[in-house]
């Protein structure tokens, strides 16, 4: 079964109309905004990037929604790590 699904996301890629290298990018970025959602904790890091690749390849989410999430999830963690510099300044 494993096999068969490998051949067929192997195809995807294969097939692909766009762009690799920008469909790699996002499935990277797709891959790291799954791997916060609590329904996929117990996912390894490869099962979340097959799954991102089937998102993205399929067409299931769109590009300007990765983007839009990945930037929101960096301006979150920008100002996180702003707040702990800030905390760790008035020590």
């Amino acid at each position: 079964m494993k096999k068969l699904v490998d051949e067929e996301l192997e195809k995807l890629i294969c097939d692909f109309p766009g762009s690799k290298y920008k469909a790699t990018v996002l499935v990277m970025h797709w891959a790291r905004h799954l791997k916060r959602l609590e329904e996929n904790q117990n996912l390894t890091m490869t099962d979340i990037i097959e799954k991102a690749m089937k998102d993205i390849i399929c067409g299931k989410v769109k590009p300007e929604e990765v983007l839009k999430t990945a930037s929101q999830e960096n301006n979150a963690l920008e100002a996180a790590a702003l707040r702990r510099k800030a905390e760790k300044n008035k020590k």
